[in-house]
């Protein structure tokens, strides 16, 4: 099936063909192909409109695929969820069509040799692995023209409207809010009913200016830690400032950045360095290794017990810490049993 894209320049080139015909009179002929183009484009656009109500229906399968990012697309259901939804299609059907695009007309980069006609699904691919294993029709809805900023909207909104908030990592919900690009207030008033907080929304909105490796920090991945609070500073460091930060930290073996660390790096960048100057990894070591050595120090011989812990003892008395953590065990067990 030609696109429309396809259409106007078939009928631009008939319509050019055309002009030489008519006449001598070069302003009286573009005027004329004017006109049949516009009339065509509103034609075309009136028949996209149309099309987009389409519902088609198939048994076809294979020709539809997964939307290539995978931080943006509902993930594939599993358990309860996933027998509630195979139950309701099994007795009424699939009561809302899948949301595709053709590959033709898809405009992120895909990673596979897909046939022009196939589609890429943008919302819907859950419905699909049901309706391949109840041998149902599956029906979906073409749509075209589509950027790739609203193409993303789409994915985002798909995933948001089947799952809670609070089921999320922050990290997803930050690619989603990313995708979305809604202020505060609209996401507040989106997410009213979930009780996310306005609060909540604008740290995770701060947090779309972070670089995707500290995205993870957020989720706790590989032992890293970055509390909400400090990731939000470590987001008001430009992308190039962020990516060192993660190598400086790679390489000196740092896994977490508390909110004094991140707070102390927000303010050398704010109000130390000259407008324009980047950190460097001086301004790194001012931070993290002084912080490493008084640690250190306070840690030295007593490496089995955590600075948390360390901090309730008073500094003159840390070196009998164990003898003291052990008298005020007794003292509890004592008085509990």
């Amino acid at each position: 099936m030609a696109s429309n894209r396809d259409k106007l320049r078939a009928k631009r080139a008939e319509l050019n063909l055309q002009r030489l015909e008519i006449s001598d009179n070069t302003l009286q002929a573009d005027n004329f192909v004017d006109s049949e183009i516009k009339k065509f484009e509103n034609t075309s656009k009136q028949e996209q409109n149309n099309e987009n109500d389409i519902i088609y229906r198939t048994k076809n399968y294979e020709q539809f695929h997964d939307f290539p990012n995978e931080k943006l697309k509902l993930p594939l259901l599993t358990g309860e969820k996933r027998e509630l939804l195979r139950s309701s299609i099994k007795q009424i059907g699939v009561q809302t069509p899948a949301k595709v695009i053709r590959v033709s007309d898809f405009t992120l980069p895909l990673y596979n040799d897909y046939k022009p006609e196939d589609f890429i699904i943008l919302g819907g691919h859950n419905r699909l692995e049901i309706c391949k294993e109840l041998n149902l029709e599956y029906p979906y809805i073409i749509l075209h023209d589509l950027n790739q900023a609203t193409i993303n909207k789409i994915v985002a909104e798909d995933h948001l409207l089947n799952r809670q908030l609070n089921d999320m990592s922050p990290s997803e919900k930050v690619h989603l809010f990313k995708a979305l690009n809604e202020d505060t207030r609209t996401f507040s008033e989106k997410f009213k009913e979930q009780k996310e907080s306005r609060a909540v929304i604008y740290r995770l909105l701060q947090l779309q200016k972070l670089c995707d490796g500290f995205v993870s920090w957020v989720d706790g991945k590989d032992g890293h830690k970055l509390p909400i609070y400090a990731a939000t500073s470590i987001s008001s460091l430009d992308e190039d400032e962020q990516n060192n930060l993660i190598s400086y930290l790679s390489e000196n073996k740092i896994k977490a950045i508390t909110i004094k660390q991140a707070d102390a790096l927000k303010n050398i960048k704010q109000t130390v360095k000259p407008k324009g100057n980047k950190l460097s990894i001086n301004d790194f070591d001012s931070v993290f290794k002084v912080d490493r050595k008084r640690t250190s120090k306070i840690l030295k011989g007593k490496s089995n017990l955590s600075e948390d812990i360390l901090n309730l003892i008073p500094e003159k008395e840390r070196n009998n810490a164990e003898d003291i953590i052990k008298q005020a065990l007794k003292i509890y067990y004592k008085a509990n049993n």
